[in-house]
């Protein structure tokens, strides 16, 4: 019997969502979740697979669960702006690119973005 991880589930959520099976990736990564909960790779997984399939709402949410655990994490603040943006949320754009912009003024993904 194999034993189900996290790390073995996210990296086969990652090759599911490659070839385009957002659900069954989706799937995999809320799985994952339940054995890890606080891993913000998982969550950013997870939030960029929702966007890909195109449930924006959805990956707000994870990425913002990702952000609550890592807020240090460049790339989840990245996509999660753009996201907020993709949504119309302007405000929120706003407040996490000048929050990583505080920490890094050079970032170029973030300046385009505000």
């Amino acid at each position: 019997m194999r034993e189900e991880t996290a790390e073995k589930l996210n990296n086969q959520a990652i090759l599911l969502a490659s070839n385009g099976d957002y659900h069954e990736a989706i799937a995999c990564f809320v799985r994952a979740l339940t054995i890890e909960n606080g891993n913000a790779l998982l969550w950013f997984n997870l939030g960029v697979t929702c966007r890909d399939a195109g449930n924006l709402d959805s990956a707000r949410e994870a990425l913002e669960k990702a952000h609550d655990i890592n807020g240090s994490d460049q790339e989840i603040t990245e996509a999660l702006a753009l996201v907020c943006y993709s949504l119309g949320d302007l405000d929120s754009t706003l407040r996490y690119c000048s929050e990583r912009l505080d920490s890094d003024s050079m970032n170029p993904h973030l300046w385009n973005t505000t």
